[in-house]
Parts: structure tokens; sequence; C-alpha cells
């Protein structure tokens, strides 16, 4: 994204796009909320070290706890639901923490890591996260397991898996 202008305009769509996946009042009776989310998700999943920070300075975390913010009584979210959240959560996450080995690879981000960790933490993420480890969920969407796994993420915990070591 190297020409300015063109970087300016997507730092903005982000933001708009952002802002409408996480109001609830204006999405409500429509499918513009869940469009926006797939496309910040696309984006995400797609985008490269800087495209990484544009998404965070946007409120990319902030929006991905409010994706599945359930305990405040705003929405009644399904399992399914809940279920790509906590997913689209930890694979963000790790990405940033642990870097981006395939297609638009980079490496760990801390600095950016932690941006986003205060943001998660600004909108009581942690306490979402942990409001989905009771929920046994549906048998094709494990919400409590992945609720699991992005609470070890938000903890920033690294199990290094070639390690044989027992201590």
């Amino acid at each position: 994204m190297g020409n300015t202008i063109e970087a300016l305009k997507i730092k903005n769509a982000v933001a708009i796009i952002i802002s409408f996946a996480t109001s609830y009042e204006y999405n409500k009776k429509s499918n513009k909320r869940d469009r926006s989310r797939r496309l910040v998700n696309f984006i995400h999943q797609n985008a490269d070290e800087q495209d990484q920070s544009e998404l965070v300075n946007a409120g990319y975390g902030r929006a991905l706890i409010i994706s599945i913010s359930s305990a405040g009584g705003i929405e009644e979210y399904g399992d399914w639901e809940l279920f790509n959240g906590l997913v689209n959560i930890s694979r963000f996450l790790g990405d940033i923490h642990q870097g981006k080995r395939f297609y638009q690879s980079f490496p760990p981000l801390p600095v950016l890591a932690k941006t986003c960790e205060e943001q998660i933490e600004e909108e009581g993420g942690s306490e979402e996260v942990e409001s989905q480890l009771i929920n046994n969920g549906h048998k094709y969407c494990n919400v409590k397991y992945y609720a699991d796994l992005v609470k070890v993420k938000i903890l920033n915990f690294y199990i290094d898996l070639s390690n044989t070591r027992l201590d």
C-alpha cells in the first residue's frame, strides 16, 4: 500500500467498516453488520504488516471483543456467531503475537499486540471471553474450546510444542 492517498482511503474505509460492525442500533434489522465483520476479517486474513497496523489503529481489537459481547445483555448471540467471533480473535491475536508465515507473511508485532491487548482490556475482553468458558455450545462449534484458546492468547502464553522437557 505504498500510495499515501490509497492508504488514507483504506484507513478511513476500515474505520467506517469497524464502526458498522460494532454499531448495534444501526444494524440490528439489517445484514450490514455481518457483512462488515466479514469484510474486516477478510482484510485481516489477507493483510500485510502495514495493514495489520491500520486495523489495530482503527480499533479492530475493540471491535473483535464487541462482536462477542453477550454478558452485557445488548444482544442475544447464537453459538455459531460466538464461535466465529472467538475464532477471529484467536487468529488475529496469534498472527500479531507470533507473526504470520503464509500468504502475506510478517514477523511478530509485539508493539501492535500490546495496543490490541489494551483495546481488548478497555472493552472488558477478558470477562467477555471468560463468560463463554461455561458455554458447551453446539456439537459443530466448540465455543468453550475457543474461549479457552482466546484466553490463552490474551494472556500471551506461548507453549513451544517441540520442547520435550517436562519441567
